[in-house]
Order: structure tokens, then sequence, then C-alpha cells
């Protein structure tokens, strides 16, 4: 085993477990990335370095080796742990069975221990071990499973690169490719896994969704704290190794985030604002007191100033540079649906109180999800609004390149935010409300860039401690 050390001058850790039969190398610009904020370890593992000249024995002695190394370097603790495929398994290895804390986890797609008989298991490795073997000898083969246009660094050259990958393919002993398939799953755990106090992510990419569903669906029954990050259009270590910069945004996303959810501090926030409401006699309902409406909506309506993320949909195309009611836009757009979308299951519930006759009539949905994966097909919308939002968003391009999927082309992405924390107000509200990060115009303007929208219009409200932004798909 060789782990290779970035960002050393920080002061957090990362290990690293890379994901099995691609050389190290595949997976250093992501360290690298990483290693700005973290002090990243990342772990080739026995068999993987041809420099090396070791034979791959098992999940279990990687993950020890990992310890025994972390403790001659005095780190008895893990700020962050990550492992891809086969170093996913190492990931959940690490967490039931050390005694080194770590604080967040990402397992990304990774492999789960099969549960069929021992005879079953020694055939799918004989199949996956001829695969390796046939795969390591073809190109064609190597293509058809692993696309050029979405694998290889340079597509115009690509046979140059799948010839690499056999020569280094080749540098593995049959010892170590049967050892890689029948340890990866069926490398052992606890029957019941411990109770941790780890805030862990399972991520799995949207177009390997039905290869890796049994993995997820064990790994959910082993550790039901796990929260699953579903990544779009992605396949098998596809972000990690081509896309080295947004697998680091959305990762430092998570890691750097502190460990109290986002739906924590959503449910904090709306919760105060509910109580204070019913001291006063205001019951969330009473539309009518348009000093209360201004109140309520900032943090559980559906009209302006709502929290919630919303998008609407209609006949015709919504250009709108102004914040607006939720009636005034139905009525302007008779044909028009709204769905709301908020991670906080407390701003979902009063929304859907406060809402019940848009729902009754089907104009209105209110639905619980993620920004960073929000759950509806390419296209569907013609226009999404943020207001009072964008700051609890995890890593603004990943989140803006979400948006803008679910937006048609030509759709419409109105913002409207708290000004950046160069300003008093927003200096404020960083201060007294945990979690909130608010942006300057020069990084919305970038994010949205970053995302894919073109036609990008960002400027501070006039006279008002807001900045808004009107971006066109």
């Amino acid at each position: 085993m060789v782990i290779r050390e970035f960002g050393t001058e920080n002061e957090k850790h990362l290990l690293f477990f890379q994901g099995s039969c691609e050389p190290w190398q595949e997976f250093a610009p992501a360290a690298e990335r990483l290693g700005e904020q973290f002090h990243v370890m990342l772990v080739t593992p026995d068999g993987h370095d041809p420099d090396e000249h070791t034979d791959f024995i098992s999940v279990e002695k990687t993950v020890d080796d990992a310890v025994l190394w972390l403790g001659s370097n005095g780190i008895d603790r893990l700020d962050a742990l990550y492992g891809l495929s086969f170093g996913g398994g190492m990931v959940v290895r690490f967490l039931v069975t050390q005694s080194v804390p770590v604080r967040k986890a990402i397992i990304d797609a990774g492999t789960a221990p099969y549960r069929f008989s021992k005879w079953i298991c020694k055939l799918i490795c004989v199949r996956d071990f001829l695969m390796v073997k046939i795969g390591a000898g073809s190109i064609p083969a190597m293509k058809a499973a692993f696309p050029p246009g979405r694998l290889a660094h340079d597509p115009e050259h690509a046979d140059e690169e799948y010839r690499e990958i056999r020569r280094y393919l080749k540098t593995y002993s049959n010892k170590t490719i049967w050892n890689i398939f029948w340890s990866a799953n069926n490398y052992a755990v606890p029957k019941h896994a411990p109770k941790l106090d780890t805030q862990i992510q399972f991520w799995v990419g949207e177009d390997e969704w039905k290869g890796r569903f049994r993995d997820l669906r064990w790994t959910e029954a082993y550790l039901p704290e796990i929260e699953v990050v579903k990544i779009p259009h992605m396949m098998h270590g596809e972000l990690v190794m081509m896309h080295p910069d947004a697998f680091a945004e959305r990762a430092l996303a998570f890691f750097t985030q502190k460990n109290r959810k986002r739906e924590d501090i959503r449910n904090g926030i709306v919760q105060k604002v509910c109580e204070s409401n019913e001291k006063a006699g205001r019951l969330f309902g009473q539309a009518d007191d348009r000093r209360y409406e201004r109140r309520a909506c900032k943090t559980c309506r559906l009209g302006h100033g709502t929290p919630a993320r919303h998008f609407a949909r209609s006949d015709r195309r919504a250009r709108l540079r102004r914040r607006t009611e939720r009636n005034a836009l139905l009525k302007r757009y008779p044909s028009a649906k709204l769905t709301a979308v908020d991670y906080s299951a407390l701003s979902v519930e009063k929304t859907k109180e406060y809402n019940k006759d848009l729902i009754a009539a089907g104009r209105c949905t209110v639905l619980q999800g993620d920004v960073i994966q929000l759950p509806f097909a390419d296209g569907a919308f013609d226009l999404a609004t943020a207001f009072e939002t964008v700051y609890f968003w995890p890593g603004l391009a990943a989140c803006f390149t979400e948006v803008c999927r679910v937006l048609r082309p030509g759709g419409t992405f109105l913002i409207c935010n708290e000004s950046d924390g160069t300003d008093e107000t927003g200096l404020r509200f960083e201060k007294i409300i945990d979690g909130m990060k608010c942006h300057t115009v020069e990084e919305l303007s970038s994010a949205l860039k970053a995302a894919g929208f073109s036609s990008i219009t960002v400027d501070r409200y006039p006279n008002k401690p807001w900045i808004t932004a009107v971006a066109e798909k």
C-alpha cells in the first residue's frame, strides 16, 4: 500500500480510498483540489501500483494498514473520509470496525457484501475475473464497457488512452484480480453496525443507478443514518475521475458544512417564526393582515419572499424581473402550475397548510427535496425562482447546474437574496443564522455562468439590502 499526501499544510485530515482497476494518477486531480482545504491522504492499495510489485489481499487488510499508517503519523481523528466503489466498501469497513473517529464520510457507489451462499459468490467472482482478463486484452471490449465520450480525457485520441489502461491492467497478477472482486463483495463487517457519530452520504450516479441498486439498498439497511445523493448524468466513477473540479466542489460543500443538517437549521428558523407569530395572536392563513403576511411569507409561504425553491410551469414564457405574489402569478397565467420544493419537512408542512386551496385545485404541488438533486425531469419548467434561500444552498455551481437542468431551453431563473457578507445587513444575518452564507454579485454571476446560463444580469436591488439576478438557459 502507498499513501500519497496533498495539502499537508492543512490541519483537517481527509482519507481517500481510490477505486479498483484504475491507476492512482486518475484520482490525483481530485485529491489536489480537495487538498486546497484538507490534508488529503490518497490510498493506493496493494497490487494497484506497478512500482510496488505487490498483490492485493483484501479490503480488511487495506483498512487495517491505513489505520496503522494514521497512527504512526500521529493522526487520531479524521475530518473527512471518501471511497469509490470497493474504496466505498473500505469506508464502510473503516467506520464500523475502527476506533478512529470520523466527522463526515462519502461512500461513492460503494460495494456491499453479498448475502448469497459461498458457491454462488465464487461463480460471480469467476465471471468478474474473466471480464477483467478479457477486457484487458481487448480495446473494443474496453470501449463498450467505458464509452470514450464519457470516460476518455481526449476522445479524439481515445485509443491511446485505452492502450495505456490495457498496459496498466496487465501489471495486475491473477491473485490481485481475484482478490479485488472476492473481497470487494465479501468483506467482513459486524452483523449490526455500531452507533456512529458520523454524517454519511452515499453517492450514486444517475446512469449507474440500476447497477448499484443492490449495494445502495444494503448500505441503507446497514447504516440507516446515511443520506442518499443521486448525481445527475454520471456513470460509475465518472465524476471523481473525469470532472475533478465539480467533484471537489460537491464534496467540499458537504465536508465543510457544519454537522447540523440544513433541514435542522431550516426547521429551527421556521419554528421560531411560527412561535413568534402565534404569541402575537397571528395564526397562519390569516392573509388579510398585510403586516402579518409580509412577516409569515418569509418562512412558510409560496408567495414573495419564500425560502422554498419553487418552479412555475406554464404555456407562456414567463419573464419576471420583480418579486411577485403567488396569486398574481397564477392569475396572470391561468394554465400555469406551480411546484414548490424545500429541504425542511416543517417548512413543507406549513406551506401545504397555507396553500391547501391551490393544492386542492390542482394548481400547486409542495414537495420535500434537495436543490442539489431535484426530483424532476430535464426541461420540466419554464421558470424557476429562488427568493431568500440561495444563501443556504451547498455549493452554488452544483445547485445552479441542477436548476439549469430542469429548465427548458430559453427558461428563466430568478434570484433575490440578502446582500453579500461585505454589507452590514449580510454580516448581521450570517452571525445569527447558523449555516448561512451571503454571496457577492461576482460570485452569483460566476456560478450562473459555470452552470450553463446565459443573458445573466446580477444587480443590487435599489435602496434595499438585496441582490437580484435574472438568467436564461
